[in-house]
């Protein structure tokens, strides 16, 4: 049996334009000609990191996504749920970040090698995703669109696909006493690299690809 080919994360996840004019704003697809269901599986490659502006930034060394269903070809969208552990803020390190059930949505990439693209977050009503330190909470909930996502195929076996994440302007609320400034602010920004992969509903690897 053919496994499946399929796009990855970040997450999770990130999405250069065509030399050639019309052919530069085509829009590629997940899951291209999959030929079972199948979801997103990413691990980082090296540390995941989102800065709060001025008050600081939490490193996390490990993160992985997984797609929220199985799905097959082909897919205009990729939604995954991020887990971050092994972080670091304001000095205190071990702790995880609370997802929340809050997920990332990867919207339909454009261009060609590498594909480009933006993603969304997407929280349950009233949740967001937390993470504090030294009496200073941080709050990321829902918005977007938010870029820059970038996707490149790999010629591993089985295929994957790198996804680099550099997204600017993503609101997040700052409270406690600990934080340097307060409220809501619009200077956040998450950065990082991920490799994902495909997985079947029998937990077999197969070929991540991007068309």
């Amino acid at each position: 049996m053919r496994l499946p080919k399929m796009f990855g994360l970040t997450l999770l996840t990130a999405f250069a334009m065509s030399a050639v004019g019309a052919s530069a704003a085509s829009a590629a697809e997940f899951f291209h000609e999959a030929e079972s269901s199948a979801r997103v599986i990413g691990h980082n490659e090296g540390a995941n990191q989102f800065t709060a502006g001025l008050i600081g930034t939490i490193e996390c060394k490990k993160a992985t996504f997984t797609g929220t269903e199985y799905v097959t070809s082909p897919q205009t969208t990729v939604t995954v749920t991020p887990n971050y552990e092994e972080c670091s803020f304001l000095g205190v390190s071990g702790f995880k970040i609370t997802v929340n059930k809050c997920t990332f949505t990867f919207n339909q990439p454009t261009g060609s090698v590498p594909f480009t693209g933006t993603l969304n977050i997407n929280c349950p009503a009233g949740k967001s995703i937390e993470f504090q330190a030294n009496g200073c909470k941080i709050e990321v909930g829902t918005q977007g669109p938010l870029s820059l996502v970038t996707y490149t195929n790999l010629a591993t076996t089985p295929k994957s696909v790198k996804v680099a994440a550099s997204v600017s302007k993503i609101t997040y609320t700052a409270s406690g006493l600990g934080c340097p400034v307060i409220g809501e602010k619009t200077d956040g920004s998450y950065s990082g690299t991920s490799l994902a992969d495909a997985e079947t509903e029998t937990e077999e690897l197969g070929g991540a690809f991007i068309k």
